[in-house]
């Protein structure tokens, strides 16, 4: 495996070999689209009743190239494709990668991963963990989709952002977003979502590729690291007609036990405009209940965030509503996961006959 654990040379457009499974263009306006209203569901729908989103589009290899980084490991054989969703209310378009596995499936089902590294954005030279994940589905014939945290990964803004906050439009300049960290996504508090929040524009590149894809695969998977896995609950709650299994590491926490220095998190995770309308705790049981999968997984002595203790006090919650089964801790002194574990229960994953 080593020698593919090495940085591509060469950026993403050396990757495509062709550009394949285009998505049919999707405009879903909110929660009164029919195909939309039919395939989501649980206590976020109302986050479909404002503002509209257009996509996901296809965007050609020259266009990928120029919008999406160099990938930090260097896949087998694989087709790429390259979308993006646009927005009323900001000129900020996030983006999905398509990297299509041209090897032999086990088994006949067609398995496709939405993966979310949370705010690191992309895996990079010192997460071999996430390399050999990726790599490993790859090999074996499941495809994944690439999705970000806006302005991290494949999302990182490079020319000024136009935004409709509350007060009128303004102009965001990239720049401070280095300079200081904490408007990376505290920026969007500005923005004049209406009765809807801006946890749209976290999820909807995963939500509305999903959609978009439901006929092209047997068998959904979500893969969510620390902030992807916070979003990755969310996009979970909505999907629960679609995806056969969630995987949350490290970052899934109600408010109550975020008020630690290692737990708070970012604007998007304790936003009082979204928590407002939703219980943590309720959608875990909801999506539990449901046909979904759902797994939470910790590490004892993370050094970034959410360890054993924190952990522990969810479970000790979940125990309660009598499901502390999804949730394990494993001992690990990283901010990481199993990459073989995760990857070789997805790959034998048994499906859903007839889920389409």
């Amino acid at each position: 495996m080593d020698p593919l654990l090495r940085r591509a040379a060469d950026n993403l457009l050396a990757l495509v070999i062709s550009v394949g499974v285009c998505y049919s263009h999707v405009s879903l306006a909110g929660v009164g689209s029919p195909a939309l209203k039919e395939l989501i569901s649980g206590d976020l729908v109302w986050l479909y009743d404002d503002f509209q989103v257009i996509g996901p589009e296809s965007l050609d290899a020259d266009e990928c190239s120029k919008r999406v980084p160099p990938l930090a490991f260097k896949p087998p054989n694989i087709e790429v494709a390259c979308y993006s969703f646009r927005y009323q209310v900001t000129d900020f378009s996030p983006h999905a990668l398509l990297l299509r596995s041209q090897a032999k499936r086990i088994g006949n089902r067609r398995k496709l991963v939405v993966y979310n590294h949370g705010h690191g954005g992309l895996p990079n030279d010192h997460e071999p963990y996430a390399h050999r994940f990726l790599t490993e589905l790859l090999t074996y014939g499941v495809d994944i989709l690439l999705v970000s945290m806006p302005f991290t990964g494949i999302d990182v803004a490079h020319t000024p952002v136009k935004i409709k906050t509350w007060d009128g439009w303004a102009t965001l300049d990239p720049g401070l977003l280095v300079e200081n960290p904490a408007m990376q996504h505290g920026v969007f508090e500005t923005l004049d979502t209406g009765r809807s929040h801006y946890i749209r524009i976290f999820i909807d590149s995963a939500v509305m590729s999903v959609v978009a894809l439901r006929k092209s695969y047997d068998d959904f998977f979500y893969v969510g690291l620390s902030g992807g896995a916070t979003v990755g609950l969310y996009t979970c709650s909505l999907l629960t007609r679609l995806v056969d299994a969630c995987f949350l590491m490290s970052g899934v926490m109600p408010l109550s036990h975020r008020l630690t220095v290692n737990n708070l998190g970012d604007a998007e995770q304790h936003s009082s405009g979204f928590h407002n309308n939703v219980s943590t705790l309720g959608l875990i049981k909801d999506i539990h209940g449901s046909s979904t999968s759902l797994f939470l997984s910790y590490n004892s002595d993370d050094p970034c965030c959410f360890d054993g203790d924190s952990a522990r006090r969810l479970k000790d919650d979940l125990d309660e509503l009598g499901i502390s089964e999804i949730l394990t801790i494993r001992e690990s002194a990283q901010h990481d996961y199993d990459a073989e574990l995760l990857a070789n229960t997805i790959i034998r994953w048994p499906g859903k006959p007839n889920r389409q």
